[in-house]
């Protein structure tokens, strides 16, 4: 019961920022330009496979370069607003996305949104539902940089928790004019989802962070996104 109200309550999260997440240009620079940037040399001519395209925008930029594009999103809001910038059913359920059919999956700013037992579940369907030898690029909010409380996406709300310790936080995304969206975030250090890819089989080939910027005398980034192989 506790996990299903938890899942409900960030569905429903997800389903309120369906509404505004197209307006976020800023998102837009920060982080979707760099990750289609990271990605598209494996996209080109391929079989691509969205897994939480939220309302579609990495989808939509990569299609016309791409062999074929399918998605899935687990909010029904999202799901709507996807299918009408991709023009195509994307999938409701995970059950039903094929296995061994795509050369390259592609997950943004998934895994930092649910606990620990769903992350796992969804990095070994992603490793899965590729091909052999298949890419995988993964994007998540950054860990190093949660003590970080302002960039120019988000505000964060420290908990004063270190590091290492997995715990739940709160973050205000920016939405324009000085409006903003609350969420709950995981924090979860490298060393989690690193150990994570490589428990299902994956190879750590790259990583990169979005666009950064000088806050305080330090560089900081709000994402990081890890490329990876099936082998």
């Amino acid at each position: 019961f506790i996990i299903n109200n938890m899942k409900k309550q960030k569905n429903n999260e997800w389903n309120e920022l369906a509404e505004e997440v197209d307006e976020q240009n800023i998102k837009q620079k920060v982080y979707d330009d760099v990750f289609i940037k990271f990605c598209s040399p494996d996209c080109k001519n391929k079989t691509i496979l969205d897994y939480g395209c939220g309302t579609g925008d990495i989808a939509k930029r990569l299609e016309s370069s791409v062999k074929l594009i399918e998605a899935y999103d687990e909010s029904k809001e999202m799901r709507k607003s996807a299918i009408k910038k991709l023009g195509k059913v994307v999938y409701s359920n995970h059950n039903k996305i094929p296995r061994n059919k795509y050369d390259t999956v592609l997950s943004s700013l998934v895994l930092c949104v649910v606990n620990n037992r769903e992350a796992k579940r969804i990095v070994k369907q992603v490793y899965n539902s590729l091909k052999s030898k298949g890419t995988a690029y993964i994007g998540f909010c950054n860990p190093l940089d949660f003590k970080i409380k302002e960039t120019k996406l988000q505000f964060r709300l420290p908990t004063g928790d270190n590091y290492k310790t997995e715990h739940e936080y709160k973050k205000k995304i920016k939405i324009g004019d000085g409006e903003f969206f609350e969420m709950t975030d995981k924090h979860r250090p490298l060393e989690f989802y690193e150990g994570l890819f490589e428990k299902v089989g994956f190879k750590i080939l790259k990583k990169k962070f979005s666009l950064s910027e000088t806050i305080k005398g330090r560089k900081c980034s709000d994402f990081i996104i890890y490329k990876l192989k099936k082998q």
